[in-house]
């Protein structure tokens, strides 16, 4: 098994542990409300909303300087960097959700140079995937709701250049590609009928065919917070 796999496999496992442990310990005191109104819009109604957090390196870094045919580069990437996503979630019932999400994350600066110009820019990676999530608990009266999360999607990876001093642009940005999944787990829990909130951890294999500065795995463990809008369903009721 490739270490590296095998690493954002025990970020996310020790992530998705500590999310369960949260949900054992919020969901006794929530079992007691008993009217249910803020636990049931969050286990009936669809969702959107906005994910922040941070993006963890468990794939590859980028070599810190190096050439590629007539242009050389400087990079400057850490372990770990901020990252968002949108998303928005389709209640099929209230066990399981669909959810199709697209995030970003910016993993560091890029300069990339010849003998007359250089391209100031960084390295941008941008997951975008369908999900489905499974709620063990949506069964009981907790509006806590732990869950599972598995899919896959398009996950993209571009050398983005914000300035040069070149006025036609001689250099062009490079883009790479990668069909893959994504897993993990995550809490959800309501402030009112309309906004919840959501703890998630998610492992995102990025492994591209050919090399994006030096490296071809760009995989990360993500550890996210996110506010959520309950939305009706399309006939303007709870859904049932």
């Amino acid at each position: 098994m490739d270490w590296r796999w095998a690493a954002g496999w025990r970020q996310t496992i020790t992530a998705g542990l500590i999310l369960l442990l949260l949900a054992a310990l919020v969901s006794p005191v929530s079992a007691v409300d008993l009217s249910g109104s803020k636990g049931e819009a969050l286990r009936r109604n669809h969702q959107v909303g906005v994910r922040l957090g941070v993006w963890s390196n468990s794939g590859q870094l980028p070599k810190a300087s190096d050439s590629v045919g007539s242009y050389w580069y400087i990079a400057d990437v850490k372990d770990a960097s901020f990252y968002a996503e949108v998303y928005l979630g389709i209640r099929v019932m209230r066990q399981l959700m669909f959810e199709l999400s697209a995030g970003m994350t910016n993993r560091g600066d890029v300069t990339v140079r010849n003998d007359l110009y250089d391209y100031y820019g960084n390295i941008s990676l941008y997951p975008i995937n369908v999900r489905l999530k499974l709620y063990p608990f949506a069964g009981t009266r907790s509006p806590y709701q732990p869950y599972l999360m598995g899919g896959g999607g398009l996950h993209i990876g571009k050398n983005n250049i914000q300035f040069s001093n070149d006025y036609y642009a001689a250099y062009n940005e490079r883009s790479l590609t990668d069909l893959d999944f994504v897993f993990g787990g995550g809490l959800d829990w309501p402030l009112s009928t309309k906004v919840a909130l959501d703890l998630q951890a998610a492992y995102l294999p990025m492994k591209f065919s050919k090399e994006l500065f030096g490296a071809h795995d760009y995989s990360g463990v993500i550890i996210t917070v996110g506010v959520k809008y309950l939305l009706p369903t399309l006939r303007g009721k709870t859904h049932k």
